[in-house]
């Protein structure tokens, strides 16, 4: 079984006027909120147990409205991310593992940013992990020149797949590399690398974690095809209004 992880914190409030009062992964695309469109593709893949949102205390009440009017045929718990704020940010990594101990979990785990919008299934993506298991695997993008490297993790994979350089937010990126899109496949053996991890840490983001990962163990990347945008300011919205 998987259990699926969304990170919703918006530590970070980066609209301005658009965030201000509403969560980043609410803002709506097509009548829809971001969310919403991240969960319908995630409700297609058989294997899932459960979904646990880790949303803001700032927009707590908010998400919890939200899921009380959203019909999903998988249980969902909404909990609050107690170690970012918009004044003090430990990184998704400590998030991560705050989750897996707080909610026991000891299956494997499907973890989802909430600012991520795309237009590809992710049935393919757990196959492809099923296929080289018990490795981790990054869901990558081909930047082709079109996004900027010094706003995303970025991975230079092998012959097969496997991710033999990650470098989190470089300043250049050439055609052999790809971005991260936030969509990771972590095998349950692996769950406690994560916990050791983020307790031996500072404040680190989860690409900082990737990096380190790839220079001792066998991590693995899976390329998407067809349309992905990182909601991460006013422009990246308004591009996934027309785009999606």
């Amino acid at each position: 079984m998987v259990e699926v992880i969304i990170l919703a914190a918006d530590g970070k409030l980066r609209f301005n006027s658009l965030t201000r009062a509403t969560a980043r992964c609410l803002l709506s695309i097509r009548g829809t909120p971001i969310i919403e469109h991240i969960i319908n593709k995630v409700q297609l893949i058989d294997e899932v147990a459960t979904i646990t949102i880790v949303g803001s205390r700032r927009f707590f009440k908010q998400l919890k409205g939200w899921i009380d009017n959203y019909s999903c045929r998988l249980p969902i718990e909404l909990i609050a991310d107690d170690h970012n704020t918009r004044h003090h940010n430990t990184g998704a990594i400590k998030t991560l593992s705050g989750v897996i101990d707080r909610q026991n979990i000891t299956n494997d785990v499907l973890l989802i940013g909430a600012d991520n919008m795309f237009s590809f299934t992710l049935n393919d993506f757990i196959e492809f992990s099923r296929h080289i298991y018990p490795a981790p695997v990054v869901g990558l993008y081909n930047a082709n020149g079109k996004l900027k490297p010094n706003k995303f993790g970025v991975a230079t994979l092998g012959p097969d797949a496997r991710m033999i350089d990650f470098c989190e937010k470089p300043g250049t990126i050439d055609i052999s590399q790809f971005v991260s899109t936030c969509l990771y496949f972590f095998p349950r053996q692996t769950l406690p690398a994560i916990k050791a991890y983020a307790e031996s840490n500072g404040a680190v983001h989860l690409g900082d974690y990737i990096e380190w990962l790839c220079k001792k163990d066998h991590v693995y990347g899976y390329i998407f095809e067809g349309d992905w945008l990182d909601i991460a300011d006013i422009e990246s919205y308004t591009e996934a209004v027309f785009t999606f």
